[in-house]
């Protein structure tokens, strides 16, 4: 239940179950959940991971994790969704449902089921019968577990807006000064997510911070307060103290303080969030929404206190603007591209050199093309192509050297007024140049250009020049400097746990560079499955890891070589455009790499912002 409910009903409660929820750490101190806990008289925690509600347990119970579990959802009103275990438990664990299950059978409760994979098929039983489904329930059952979900159209009132100024109304007015927003981390959420390594390397989306905790304020607001970039600030709010680094950030309020949750969690938790960050709700004082009752955990007036000391916050991206680098990222205005769109058709490798004619590719020539107007900044690619491919992580000091692994990263530029930017997101990974300069330079023939389009790498031919990295004007080529134990789960070392692994995918070992590979393995599996059909693999059947990942569609890959596919009537989009590639359609030609990756130009207003430009 809710903290308000804990709250209210602690001295009455004897028994409280926690399943999956940490509220010793998603709540404010000043809430004195800790004693609330202390006060109850038997307190089981069911969790996936440690964390901090275990402290005040007297039962602590090994649960499964999401992947582990079996379940059922109703996202919205007439969709029931099914939720299955994609892999057997890893440890001897059981799901929280079986635990009360087994649990009620034995206060002589039982619920008429001994499994919790029976008790779901008792409720989908009822809904089978409610919707006079003709078929049989086992054949309805089957077929939304394949499906994963059932639907049937229901009448739905629209929400009015009196609902919404009804409960602002209730909202007393704040004082003023300068105000926290302990905001949601978009990768570890409230700290469910700290302890997962490829979670805290991913970096923030806007400020590609990875494996730490910043104070963002505005840039003006900065300067008015003699801050600057890392400067290191206590934030002083009513229930407390923490330190943590300035990033000054384009866009906020000029009185807002933002922090984001997820971090500072107690040693010994776990070894990947020991020393990580700070938790900001820890100064924030007992408030409580009026309508809710839950904590507030924006709005409560803070001071920043200046230390005089520096702390090197690990961004991986070291500047803000793209200094009109337009050959980089391109812009289409929403007139212009009114008037051109399906009228003009881009000839991206239409590109007189002095080359050789680009190889023909007998079937296949891989591509992909990614929309600038659809990216959000994610970071679901990154983490999809880590996970994929296994990337290791490398550690905040090696990210602070430059040394990500990512194969996947995204670009974030600001654009504009400091206090009303516009951002663009740009992933970016390796483009399989058909003119590839890596190629050129390296001694011992370990990157190469195949018959269909993409540059391989061959690992153990690599001996480590790294002169493939010096020639890339991309960028995305990796140098693996270390034999990386640590593996995406976090928990124990590679070595010792390959099923974190993708055994499709080669094990890296330092010394030899590394990238992007287009899901090469991806690729292999269906043409050997289109081979056995006599055939050739069809649009769509190739789905890249990055590109399965992204909840926007930003992402599409294909055969070129196909004209009707999607990748290739995108590569003729009058938006589309070659990074780096200069102006084809006005006979600029850029640097003449032709890659086969594409990026569709974002679409902006005519107006466009006008204003100073961040340049931090």
């Amino acid at each position: 239940g809710s903290e308000m409910c804990i709250r209210d009903s602690a001295k009455t409660l004897d028994t409280l179950i926690v399943v999956n929820v940490n509220p010793a750490f998603t709540l404010p101190a000043s809430t004195g959940i800790k004693d609330l806990l202390r006060g109850i008289g038997t307190v089981a925690s069911i969790q996936s991971m440690p964390c901090e509600t275990d402290e005040y347990a007297e039962f602590v119970l090994n649960g499964h994790n999401v992947l582990e579990s079996w379940g059922d959802e109703q996202l919205v009103q007439g969709f029931w969704s099914m939720v299955q275990p994609t892999v057997r438990p890893f440890a001897n664990s059981r799901q929280a449902e079986d635990i009360l299950l087994w649990t009620a059978a034995h206060m002589k409760k039982p619920m008429g089921v001994s499994e919790y994979r029976e008790y779901l098929r008792k409720q989908w039983a009822k809904i089978h019968k409610s919707h006079g489904i003709s078929h049989d329930f086992d054949t309805f059952f089957n077929a939304v577990l394949r499906k994963g979900l059932y639907g049937k159209k229901f009448s739905r009132k629209m929400p009015s807006l009196k609902d919404v100024t009804s409960h602002f109304a209730k909202v007393a007015p704040v004082a003023t000064g300068m105000k926290l927003v302990a905001h949601l981390d978009h990768r570890l959420l409230d700290g469910v997510g700290a302890d997962r390594p490829i979670l805290q390397e991913t970096g923030d989306g806007i400020t590609t911070i990875a494996w730490d905790t910043w104070v963002a304020i505005n840039p003006k607001k900065a300067r008015e307060l003699g801050l600057k970039y890392n400067d290191v600030v206590k934030v002083k709010g009513p229930a407390g103290v923490v330190e943590a680094a300035v990033y000054p950030l384009p866009g906020l309020h000029h009185d807002t303080v933002a922090m984001p949750r997820g971090n500072g969690h107690a040693d010994g938790i776990s070894r990947v969030t020991t020393g990580v960050g700070v938790d900001p709700l820890q100064v924030l004082g007992a408030e409580y929404d009026v309508v809710t009752g839950e904590p507030v955990t924006s709005g409560q007036t803070v001071e920043l206190i200046a230390t005089g000391r520096k702390y090197r916050l690990a961004a991986m991206q070291k500047h803000n603007d793209i200094a009109n680098r337009t050959d980089i990222l391109k812009e289409v205005k929403l007139s212009e591209l009114a008037l051109k769109d399906g009228k003009v058709q881009q000839k991206l490798d239409d590109v007189p050199d002095l080359f050789p004619k680009l190889k023909e590719h007998p079937d296949y020539r891989w591509g992909m093309s990614i929309d600038l107007d659809k990216c959000n900044g994610c970071g679901a690619c990154t983490v999809a192509c880590d996970l994929e491919n296994n990337v290791p992580q490398v550690g905040r000091e090696q990210i602070l050297m430059g040394r990500e692994m990512h194969w996947m990263r995204v670009d974030r530029y600001f654009k504009g007024a400091v206090d009303n930017p516009e951002v663009s997101f740009q992933p970016v990974a390796c483009q399989h140049c058909n003119h590839a300069p890596c190629e050129a330079v390296c001694p011992v023939f370990a990157t190469t250009h195949d018959d269909e389009g993409m540059n391989n790498q061959t690992y153990n031919r690599c001996v480590g020049t790294r002169y493939c990295a010096n020639a890339c004007p991309y960028k995305v080529r990796r140098f693996n400097w270390f034999t990386h134990k640590w593996n995406v789960m976090g928990d124990r070392p590679m070595d010792r746990n390959p099923r974190a692994l993708n055994p499709d995918v080669t094990v890296r070992t330092r010394g030899i560079m590394e990238k992007c590979t287009y899901c090469v393995q991806r690729i292999r599996d269906a043409k050997h499955s289109a081979s056995e059909q006599n055939r050739k693999v069809v649009d769509r059947e190739i789905r890249t890891a990055c590109e399965v990942a992204c909840a926007s569609d930003a992402i599409v890959f294909g055969n070129l070589k196909d004209s009707n596919s999607r990748v290739a009537r995108l590569r003729r989009n009058y938006r589309s455009f070659l990074m780096l590639g200069g102006d084809p359609l006005h006979k600029h030609y850029g640097i003449k790499t032709l890659p086969n990756t594409s990026y569709m130009a974002k679409v902006t207003r005519d107006n466009g912002s006008k204003g100073d430009t961040h340049k931090g």
